[in-house]
């Protein structure tokens, strides 16, 4: 029975790990990670979203009209953040490139927009979890510590072997 509850907490903490080194590997400069065509952050008081919400957006720069609210990428005055705009104007430059209008009297090329918000899905007990887990102590203790904990383990019994087999040889 001990023996299956060590394996759980192990397959567990693996399934944990990788997901946030999958989640750290896909980090982009805006603060948040691309996943294929999907781009998922944890939402902070600048959205409209619950604080701390786990936003997963499918990047869909189609069918956005006026009226709508977008997520978009800021990179004005190198800020790097996601932003919430409603659009009051869509001007078609050319085929591949749209220009909109927003609520905050900026232009926003179709470039920098990520999605329609409705477009967006939000899960709130997820996003506050992954803050905690990416945060720099805890990070450390859950990931960084344990392998290292685990290298010294390997470290040990790779002596002790080596230590056997050099007084057999003698």
């Amino acid at each position: 029975m001990i023996k299956k509850r060590w394996i759980s907490i192990i397959i567990t903490y693996i399934v944990l790990v990788s997901m946030l080194v999958a989640y750290f590997l896909t980090f982009v400069g805006f603060g948040v990670s691309n996943f294929g065509n999907k781009v998922v952050f944890v939402a902070n008081e600048n959205h409209p979203y619950e604080n701390h919400s786990l936003i997963i957006a499918d990047i869909n720069k189609k069918n956005i009209e006026v009226s709508d609210y977008i997520l978009f990428f800021n990179s004005y005055n190198a800020s790097n953040e996601i932003l919430h705009a409603k659009v009051l104007e869509v001007i078609e430059v050319s085929k591949n490139e749209t220009t909109y209008f927003l609520d905050n009297n900026k232009y926003l090329s179709s470039s920098y927009v990520i999605a329609n918000s409705d477009d967006v899905r939000e899960i709130t007990k997820i996003g506050n979890c992954i803050r905690i887990l990416t945060s720099g102590p805890v990070y450390f203790t859950f990931l960084v510590l344990p392998l290292f904990v685990f290298w010294l383990y390997i470290v040990k019994k790779t002596k002790i072997s080596f230590k056997k087999e050099v007084k057999s040889d003698d």
